[in-house]
């Protein structure tokens, strides 16, 4: 580095070296040298004020685990307020929220929710968030939301400002195979958020 080797021809000079005293040129770059800060210091860091400052991302996050998230409703719930609040989460987790609405007696509503919580429609519907209300406890609340049906279980995609869109599907067939007739009906529901889906044939029995 440049005052290194000023310093070294000054420390030749005064070891006795033949050489003469270093010039006052030599001299004054030594000086300038001594003043100017040295390669190891750090530059300041930006003034959050300034143009070169680095702003924060805000890119939304995005869910690398693929599971499907299960919600149960809390009882006598603001329907419109609790949905809204999930679909926040659901975006979030980069995730697409459907509200769901069963029944303790709904055979293909527990074959579904039995499946779902088991993780075995992580595969399929990972991606998935379902708010879960009870068709007989919640139908209070659920009906002025738009989320009331004849047919359970039904999955509808709410609008931004929590109410039930027009995206919707009701009704399954009984026994161990409601969940693969639901499944890629629920998948069509996905992918095409703004097109109302006919209800199933054959409505849960009580």
């Amino acid at each position: 580095m440049k005052i290194q080797r000023i310093v070294v021809a000054v420390a030749c000079a005064l070891a006795g070296c033949s050489r003469p005293a270093p010039p006052p040129a030599v001299q004054a770059q030594l000086a300038q040298a001594q003043q100017e800060p040295t390669n190891t210091a750090q530059a300041p860091a930006p003034s959050a004020e300034s143009g070169s400052a680095i702003a924060p991302s805000r890119a939304r996050p995005v869910a690398l685990a693929r599971r499907l998230t299960w919600i149960d409703a809390v009882a006598n719930t603001d329907v419109v307020r609790a949905v809204r609040a999930e679909r926040r989460r659901a975006e979030l987790a980069g995730q697409t929220l459907v509200v769901y609405v069963g029944a303790t007696w709904c055979e293909p509503c527990r074959y579904f929710h039995d499946a779902a919580v088991a993780g075995k429609l992580d595969q399929p519907l990972g991606n998935l968030r379902i708010l879960a209300f009870d068709a007989d406890r919640d139908r209070e609340q659920l009906e002025p939301a738009g989320y009331s049906s004849k047919m359970i279980p039904l999955f509808a995609l709410p609008g931004p400002d929590g109410r039930a869109g027009t995206a919707r599907l009701a009704g399954a067939i009984k026994g161990p195979e409601a969940v693969d007739y639901l499944v890629p009906r629920l998948r069509t529901l996905l992918e095409s958020p703004v097109a109302p889906l006919a209800a199933a044939p054959t409505p849960a029995a009580r």
